[in-house]
């Protein structure tokens, strides 16, 4: 074993065989950031432009088991239905799917379910400003959950301090096994239902799937 650096911040860097010759507790890793699954509904594509119809989130351990669950549905993205911006296509899912007539019902606004999100993401935490200070960050997880960040980030641009900069994208998984192994039998996950929460729970259900088989 040898130190480098100076006095008040030594390195200490192991040879190959000092490293094999550690008992496995006494090798510690960085622990991973938990796992946070992300997923919305929106009243269209466009962050900038369109509105949040309802958030999902769900925390899991790293064996993919739920730990914690929210579901937000927002009630003031209502007036955009009644504005006309939201395209018909979009609204008639909506419908199909009792999303419309959930957010006819709820009196969520968009700054409380800020606020619910923050109380969510937080086990301990100390007030600074108007945010509070997270004490651990949350790698993202979902299905092309980058498009979903992008909406709660342009929403509530605060929460950014939650998320570590990674994220585990299912759907890159799938699309490399259309290509990679063409001729391999993937099982036929159900249709996405456009709902947060069940989708959030499908992207688990295919993650779990891939894990056995790349990782055992």
């Amino acid at each position: 074993m040898k130190i480098f650096g100076n006095d008040e911040a030594p390195k200490l860097v192991f040879s190959e065989q000092e490293l094999s010759e550690l008992e496995p507790e006494q090798v510690k890793l960085d622990a991973p950031h938990p796992l946070l699954w992300l997923d919305i509904e929106t009243t269209g594509l466009d962050p900038r432009e369109d509105q949040i119809f309802e958030v999902a989130m769900v925390k899991t351990d790293d064996d993919l088991n739920v730990l914690e669950e929210l579901q937000i549905v927002l009630g003031d993205t209502l007036e955009w239905v009644t504005l006309g911006k939201v395209k018909p296509e979009v609204l008639k899912m909506h419908v199909d799917n009792g999303l419309l007539l959930e957010a006819r019902a709820s009196s969520v606004r968009s700054e409380e379910a800020k606020w619910k999100i923050i109380k969510f993401l937080t086990d301990d935490y100390s007030q600074s400003g108007s945010f509070w200070e997270p004490v651990k960050k949350y790698t993202l997880a979902g299905s092309s959950v980058h498009f979903d960040k992008s909406f709660v980030l342009a929403k509530w641009p605060g929460l950014a301090s939650y998320f570590d900069y990674r994220i585990v994208d299912v759907s890159t998984l799938r699309e490399l096994g259309k290509r990679w192994l063409p001729a391999y039998s993937l099982p036929e996950w159900d249709e996405s239902e456009h709902r947060a929460l069940s989708d959030i729970h499908r992207s688990i259900e295919i993650l779990r799937f891939w894990r056995g088989e790349l990782y055992g």
